[in-house]
Order: structure tokens, then C-alpha cells, then sequence
């Protein structure tokens, strides 16, 4: 909304994450063109149509029902709209053994029977783009879990110790599956056909 005026709506389910973006929205003055409503991804309170943009970053790998997800983004989406989303995906053709560590190391809800273009196909979109982002990722997890130890006193404040433990035992975990190649992050742009 800051770089583009264009409108923004935020959903989520914890109004608290809600609230923290609002009150961001306020300090970069912005708040005039920034709402938010805590709902459900799989039953948007939306009307249909109502955007021609939908953007969601490492949800759909934390979901059980990502196709539901998917169709009430086609409901809520206006002909033509775009939808940009980001995820952590299983990697194709791995062992059992190797699926398994994978689902072990990843977001609690990554495994799929379907792979996201299959999903998106199923669902009333095409796929415009696509972009492994594997290797950012991996330097992303590094670069957050440097960066968790230079604020460990703040953060056990925050969160605990014991928050703090699992935060840096999921960036080693999570950069562990992707450097050896069990987990990926992937980018999707699709539009609704």
C-alpha cells in the first residue's frame, strides 16, 4: 500500500498479528487505506469478486485444507485477478525414508497429495509464473537465526526460553531439509481463468 496506493485488506486468524499491522499501517501512514478481519483462509468473509489481488506467504504449506483455501481465493478474486503466494513444499520423487524427515523438518501441515500446480489447476486457475526459491530461503534461515541470537535476551523476554530453543531449532531444521534437498520454498502467480 506504501509503494503502489493501492488498498490492502489483512486476514488472519490471531487478531493480536492483526492488530500489530494495523498499528503499523498507522505509523506508516497508511492506515487510510489498510483494514483487517480475522477470519478463516478455507471461508473468506468476503463477497465474491471483491479483489483483483489476493497475496499469502508460507500459508498454504501450514494449512490441512489447501484446496479449500484455493477455491475461496478463486470465490473472492474478480475475473482476471492475480494471486502471488509463496510456500514450503515437500521435494518430488523422495525416498520414504527422506519424506519422512521431510515432513519431520517442515511447517506442520506440508505434505500434499497433490502437487500446488495440480491444486491450482483444480481450482480455477492458471499458472502465470513459477520460481524455486530454495536457495533464498536456506540464506533467509541462516540470516534469522544469526540474527535471533544477537537479540536472545529480547527474545527470551518475549517468547521464553523455551520459545526462543524452538525458534532456533526450526531455522537449523528447516535449513537442514533444504540443503539437502527434502524441502523447497517455492513462488506461484496464478490468474483466475
Amino acid at each position: 500500500a506504501g509503494q503502489s496506493g493501492c488498498q490492502v485488506t489483512l486476514l488472519d486468524l490471531p487478531l493480536s498479528a492483526l492488530k500489530i499491522a494495523l498499528d503499523r499501517s498507522v505509523i506508516d501512514r497508511i492506515d487510510h487505506r489498510a483494514w483487517a478481519s480475522g477470519g478463516d483462509a478455507t471461508s473468506l468473509p468476503f463477497k465474491n469478486a471483491a479483489f483483483n489481488a489476493i497475496n499469502h506467504s508460507d500459508i498454504l504449506c501450514c494449512l490441512l485444507r489447501k484446496h479449500d483455501v484455493l477455491v475461496s481465493c478463486r470465490n473472492v478474486i474478480q475475473p482476471g485477478g492475480r494471486m502471488a503466494f509463496s510456500v514450503v513444499a515437500l521435494s518430488p520423487d523422495l525416498s520414504e525414508d527422506d519424506r519422512a524427515l521431510a515432513v519431520a523438518n517442515g511447517p506442520e501441515f506440508v505434505e500434499s497429495n497433490v502437487s500446488y500446480s495440480e491444486l491450482l489447476e483444480q481450482t480455477g486457475w492458471r499458472l502465470l509464473e513459477y520460481r524455486d526459491l530454495s536457495t533464498e530461503c536456506a540464506a533467509l534461515c541462516r540470516q534469522l537465526e544469526r540474527i535471533d541470537q544477537e537479540l536472545k535476551e529480547e527474545l527470551i523476554e518475549a517468547i521464553g526460553l523455551d520459545g526462543f530453543e524452538d525458534r532456533q531449532n526450526d531455522w537449523r531444521s528447516r535449513l537442514y531439509a533444504i540443503e539437502q534437498g527434502l524441502l523447497r520454498r517455492e513462488f506461484f502467480l496464478a490468474t483466475a481463468v
